[in-house]
């Protein structure tokens, strides 16, 4: 819903309803107001508090206005910039959408010592990450990010956050983290002044390239790192003998027809890296939590050893026919076709049955999918 359409709504509110429609109105839409009103609806002594943080601004006679976008998350009162295609080129962007995609595929299942945001903008991600870590750390290359996101923290009154204004991984250097999240910038920059929050290059990957090659210096040994980006088809290739790489992707596209991912990064011992890829439907993608990941990197790591394994049918894995095609409706991977024998051996699976070993083959392959869980 744009602006426009919910400030219009916002505006019919009945005069009962009005309280709450005014700070609405200025902290969500960004609309200027009447001076009293807004006294009547905040209380005069939290209006002046905010006029004197700078929250909200005086812009003409006995009138006000919140420079900042507002959003609610998970209890946090986190503020931003406005961001269109007029925005400055270092406005600092907020929560959205793929934000609260990579926090709860990254989100860590339990407790953690220290947990990094790269390219933290408001701090969003680094004070969510603040429930879950004994430390977290929020770093970005835009000055303005890097008070806004403070700002936050002392709003909300956090006090195990800490941000640092700096390029990549330098304001953290010689630091290990047990969790990483990063959503850099991925849009490639053609022409016109390049933005901070938008663009990740000429390509618009070079940036997300960064962040991964530098994520295995800066992670525990046990450690995780999720990155969000979206890669152009012809994106570099690294090397992955130490590594073990599970990207995730989906068919959501970005304008500039990239399709979204995310690259699940942690330590493997020398000689033992793999990378794989698991499609995950599109209305799964904001679903995806730090559990699945798991169980997703244990199917994978089992099969690279080629040993003997144990195949399961994920909780919530249904199966049906429309005609003369069998289809399967499974966590993640959201409804896809499948054939007669992928079909025959998830009901084996599912009636408790052991497989051939003639199946195991198809098994495997069903598992690379996401379809299968090998334990």
């Amino acid at each position: 819903m744009t602006c426009a359409i919910r400030s219009w709504r916002l505006a019919r509110r009945s005069n009962t309803d009005n309280a709450a429609a005014l700070p609405l109105r200025l902290f969500l839409c960004g609309e200027a107001e009447d001076a009293r009103p807004a006294a009547e609806s905040l209380g005069r002594d939290l209006l002046e508090d905010l006029l004197a943080a700078g929250i909200l601004q005086a812009c003409g006679p006995d009138r006000v206005t919140a420079p900042f976008h507002m959003r609610l998350v998970r209890n946090l009162y986190l503020f931003s910039d406005y961001l269109d295609l007029d925005a400055d080129s270092e406005a600092v962007m907020g929560a959205g959408e793929t934000t609260a995609v990579l926090f709860t595929a990254g989100c860590p299942a339990a407790r953690v010592d220290a947990a990094l945001d790269l390219g933290c903008g408001a701090g969003t991600l680094t004070l969510l990450l603040a429930a879950h870590a004994t430390e977290a750390f929020g770093t970005d290359i835009n000055p303005r990010a890097v008070a806004l996101a403070r700002f936050n923290a002392s709003v909300n009154g956090i006090a195990n956050a800490a941000f640092a204004c700096g390029d990549m991984y330098h304001p953290v250097a010689g630091r290990r983290f047990d969790v990483i999240l990063s959503q850099p910038p991925y849009y490639p920059h053609t022409d016109g002044e390049a933005k901070v929050f938008l663009h990740g290059g000429e390509r618009g990957d070079e940036l997300a390239m960064r962040v991964v090659r530098g994520a295995p210096q800066h992670l525990t040994r046990a450690g995780r790192a999720l990155i969000f980006a979206a890669w152009p088809e012809d994106r570099e290739s690294i090397a992955y003998d130490s590594l073990r790489v599970l990207e995730l992707r989906t068919n959501r596209r970005e304008l500039n027809g990239t399709l979204q991912s995310m690259d699940v990064i942690e330590h493997a011992a020398p000689g033992r890296g793999w990378f794989h890829g698991v499609d995950i439907a599109a209305d799964q993608w904001g679903l995806v939590t730090a559990v699945q990941v798991s169980q997703l990197l244990q199917t994978q790591e089992l099969l690279q050893r080629a040993a003997p394994l144990r195949f399961v049918v994920p909780e919530g894995t249904v199966l049906f026919e429309e005609g003369t095609q069998h289809f399967l409706r499974a966590p993640l991977v959201g409804t896809v076709p499948v054939d007669h024998e992928t079909c025959a051996i998830i009901g084996q699976l599912q009636a408790g049955e052991r497989l051939a070993l003639s199946s195991i083959p198809a098994a495997t392959r069903a598992a690379r999918r996401g379809w299968l869980a090998a334990v």
